[in-house]
């Protein structure tokens, strides 16, 4: 359960999954190179994981061939007491060492998760995630950001004082070198649409957060439903999932400027999806991913001025949580798609397998086509 597919440099992909063991989970990491699979590693195990079908462990792999792997594990006896670990590998994965929490300043047994790395130019990482460190007094959830050198992180920053509790987050780094974050933001009167922060290139100060486009979807607990970015042609592309009026729909977005200032929302999918998005840059159009109401993994290509391809069925999986976020990703200049086969049904779906396959462009039809 729980893929997560990540490029990789020189034109290979990583993808990580969770496996249970007799007594709890283990994360498993294994890079393809474009027609063969290096051998899986365990990057961790335990019986303390926090296993779950939207929070899920990722591996990021930096300029030099480091690599450095999230997951989550339980912090206290609570549901949601967990928090973010890390590990790091220096020899292309055959081997894993534990460096400690993303987070080693708080260990409160409160949610932490959803985390995204990303490598960053020079070495290390940039990580984000949501931290509940404030909700134990009472306070909001909040977003938050780290460099990670070496496996270790440096001490947190707060990016957003009050934010949806349970949306994955993502992060690119744009055609300037801006370090652009979108998440689901929270406000006073529960009205949970998109916004992201940027950083320059560089370094310096954050920006104040700012609202991809205001859906007004007013909702008084989380959809777990984050957006997806992605860098198609030099442009910043977003894809997300609302449902304001009682009406879901899976929309995407270009800007120009790095997402301070996002274009208006081209509809992907108006047909009652359930949403759990990706998104990939393909020969300077984006291609969005979803799960339809139904259960089946859809891709759909968009252009910059609006233009649509037409939708493009890879599997039937299912509607249930279990079936988890299905996953897109572009290595080589070759579209790939992860994603959870189901067993079991009538409220009983259990993850079965996780599947991977590459849908050769031809196959998606071309805005206009």
């Amino acid at each position: 359960m729980a893929p997560q597919l990540a490029p990789a440099p020189g034109g290979g992909l990583w993808l990580s999954w969770l496996e249970p063991t007799a007594t709890g989970h283990r994360l498993r990491a294994a890079r393809f190179d474009g027609s063969a699979w290096g051998t899986a590693s365990t990057v961790a195990e335990g019986n303390d994981f926090f296993a779950n079908w939207a929070d899920v462990p990722s591996v990021a792999e930096g300029e030099d061939g480091e690599l450095v792997a999230q997951w989550l594990a339980k912090l206290g006896d609570g549901t949601y007491a967990y928090g973010v670990h890390l590990a790091r590998s220096t020899d292309g994965g055959e081997t894993w060492q534990p460096t400690g929490l993303l987070h080693p300043d708080d260990r409160s047994p409160t949610e932490h998760g959803f985390a995204t790395l990303l490598a960053a130019p020079g070495g290390g990482f940039d990580a984000v995630w949501l931290d509940g460190r404030e909700t134990a007094d009472g306070g909001a959830m909040t977003l938050r950001h780290a460099r990670v050198e070496a496996g270790r992180p440096t001490a947190a920053e707060r990016l957003d004082d009050r934010v949806c509790d349970c949306c994955p987050t993502t992060a690119v780094r744009d055609a300037a070198g801006e370090l652009v974050v979108a998440y689901r933001d929270r406000g006073d009167a529960e009205v949970r649409d998109l916004s992201t922060v940027r950083r320059a290139a560089g370094g310096g100060a954050w920006s104040e957060p700012a609202t991809v486009h205001a859906d007004g979807w007013t909702i008084p607990g989380c959809p777990v439903n984050g957006p997806a970015l992605a860098l198609p042609g030099g442009r910043t592309a977003i894809a997300w999932f609302t449902a304001e009026n009682a009406t879901p729909r899976v929309l995407a977005a270009f800007a120009d400027d790095g997402g301070p200032s996002f274009g208006p929302p081209i509809p992907i999918d108006q047909k009652a999806p359930l949403g759990r998005v990706g998104l990939a840059a393909l020969d300077g159009d984006a291609v969005v991913s979803w799960l339809s109401g139904d259960g089946v993994v859809r891709l759909r290509r968009v252009a910059a001025d609006g233009g649509l391809g037409e939708v493009y069925e890879v599997a039937r999986t299912s509607a249930a949580r279990a079936a988890g976020v299905p996953r897109v990703a572009v290595a080589g200049g070759r579209l790939f798609v992860a994603w959870v086969e189901v067993s079991g049904g009538d409220g009983d779906e259990r993850p079965r397998a996780v599947r991977f396959a590459e849908v050769p462009a031809e196959l998606l039809s071309r805005p206009g086509a």
